[in-house]
């Protein structure tokens, strides 16, 4: 039996079916487990976070000294829930964000934004969901909640709420703003969840004032 099976149809779940109903059970025992699979943290959001880091690293750096990477562990320290690890009394907490799935970096990353802007009153880059490469690309697939418009719908709900948490949903591009409309064509479902997760906040993308930054709009 496959160890870890990624099921993302119904082929997918009858060949699961099929692998418990043929499992061994002459003195054995097997523990199935079933989970949501997320994908492990994107490239995108890692550029994005280091990104961060160097911000921030900047912006304190006069007074401290501190480069990305202490503040990455700054960061990780105030920011990720810990791993304990014990040995024979002695004990040691682990934080890393190597193996946070995206919704998990999404939100380290959404608890990173709204400190920065609180505590520092630094406004951190809101970079655009898609790139116009993307667009031009193959085309994006819809088959489940981690499919390609899955993942872009979590990273819109997280940017949109970001972005509204700290009063800078003006700052948001028209180039994301395609990318909800696109969603909305190609992926309804997908489009759905993220109205009724950002509630009235996505109206002001359906409707944006003069004011909305028109780079990248195409």
């Amino acid at each position: 039996m496959t160890p870890t099976l990624i099921i993302t149809d119904e082929a997918g779940r009858q060949k699961a079916l099929n692998d418990i109903a043929h499992l061994d059970l002459t003195g054995k025992q097997w523990e199935v487990t079933v989970k949501r699979h997320r994908k492990r943290r994107s490239p995108k959001q890692n550029r994005m976070y280091w990104n961060w880091c160097e911000e921030v690293a900047g912006h304190v750096s006069e007074y401290t000294g501190y480069d990305k990477d202490e503040i990455h562990e700054f960061f990780k320290q105030n920011f990720l829930p810990g791993r304990r690890i014990e040995i024979e009394g002695m004990e040691a907490v682990r934080f890393t964000t190597t193996k946070l799935n995206t919704k998990e970096m999404s939100e380290y990353c959404d608890r990173l934004y709204r400190w920065a802007s609180e505590e520092l009153g630094l406004a951190l880059p809101l970079p655009p969901v898609m790139t116009e490469e993307r667009y031009a690309g193959p085309p994006m697939q819809a088959n489940g909640a981690d499919d390609d418009w899955g993942i872009l719908a979590g990273d819109l709900v997280v940017l949109i709420k970001t972005a509204a948490s700290a009063d800078r949903l003006d700052e948001i591009t028209a180039l994301n703003v395609r990318a909800l409309n696109a969603m909305e064509k190609h992926a309804p479902a997908h489009y759905a969840r993220v109205m009724e997760a950002v509630g009235s906040r996505g109206e002001y993308l359906n409707n944006p004032p003069d004011r909305l930054h028109p780079l990248q709009a195409g």
